[in-house]
């Protein structure tokens, strides 16, 4: 099952403190932050798709699916998402979550291709 951008957005407001009582994001406070979300998650994720060997593409909508495996969108990119969404308004905050997107983004397994012996040379 692929994650969706409002799932990572999602997981960024739990990390930045903008859920509400009752569990839920608050909508209006938020409306700032999900506007700039898909252009940041574009850019985050055409940068970790190489790492990950997918096709990246452009996240036009919330509701898109992410290319990259669910365990770089639901733990590395909600980091790096709001590293990049607190910078303005709490910059030691950011730097903290941009610290932990870097250390967890390094820990992303690398996709690694078979390699083919083409000159039929043996051991």
């Amino acid at each position: 099952m692929a994650t969706t951008g409002e799932e990572t957005f999602s997981l960024c407001m739990a990390l930045i403190d903008e859920y509400n009582d009752n569990g839920t994001v608050d909508a209006n406070a938020t409306l700032d932050y999900r506007a700039k979300t898909p252009a940041l998650l574009t850019i985050m994720v055409t940068e970790l798709a190489r790492k990950e060997d997918v096709e990246s593409s452009i996240i036009t909508d919330l509701a898109d699916d992410l290319v990259v495996s669910d365990y770089t969108a639901r733990v590395v990119l909600p980091y790096g998402l709001g590293a990049h969404l607190m910078l303005d308004e709490n910059p030691s905050v950011a730097s903290f979550f941009n610290q932990k997107f870097e250390e967890m983004k390094r820990n992303i397994p690398v996709a690694f291709e078979a390699i083919t012996d083409v000159y039929g040379w043996s051991e």
